[in-house]
């Protein structure tokens, strides 16, 4: 058996903080000389146990972590708002119809050519002025097209394939 003072070398603790612990039902009380220093080593370790929180489990969300992820997430909104706002940034969506219609309009305006050059020509030469111009125009397109829409590369092979039995056509 041990006294408090020997109880609380064995805990490294003070006898006060000794004294406390019993009075909070810690460690158990007893007459001078008869604690057990091993039992109040294992009610101790319990007790500093307690007072740990759990630990996170695999899939336990840190609240201190989620909600700066939220924080974060919440200031690159308002950075992107406010860059809209200034006009730094545009959305896609708006580019992508915006550059559309310019590019139809643009096909528009050189599918006219041919027809243009057409009329201006002496009518002996002037169906083979528009569907040379008008060939050009298609392999030219072709060309720019050749980075991008499939589809559109497929449009262009078939005009030009119909473009090349018209050439042959007139050659007969």
């Amino acid at each position: 058996m041990s006294t408090i003072a020997e109880v609380a070398i064995h805990l490294d603790l003070s006898e006060r903080r000794v004294r406390e612990l019993q009075g909070m039902n810690v460690l158990p009380k007893a007459a001078r000389g008869d604690l057990d220093c091993d039992v109040c080593r294992v009610a101790y370790i319990r007790y500093l146990r307690d007072l740990q929180p759990e630990p996170p489990q695999p899939g336990d969300l840190d609240p201190a972590q989620e909600r700066a992820r939220k924080d974060k997430a919440l200031a690159e909104t308002a950075e992107l708002r406010n860059a809209v706002t200034r006009g730094e940034l545009v959305r896609y969506d708006d580019v992508e119809r915006d550059v559309r219609e310019i590019l139809l309009a643009t096909r528009e305006r050189f599918l006219a050519v041919p027809v243009e050059v057409q009329t201006d020509m002496p009518p002996e030469v002037a169906q083979l002025a528009h569907d040379v111009v008008r060939n050009r125009l298609y392999v030219a397109m072709e060309d720019m097209a050749a980075d991008g829409d499939a589809q559109v590369l497929a449009e262009a092979e078939a005009r030009k394939a119909v473009a090349k039995q018209a050439k042959q056509r007139r050659s007969l």
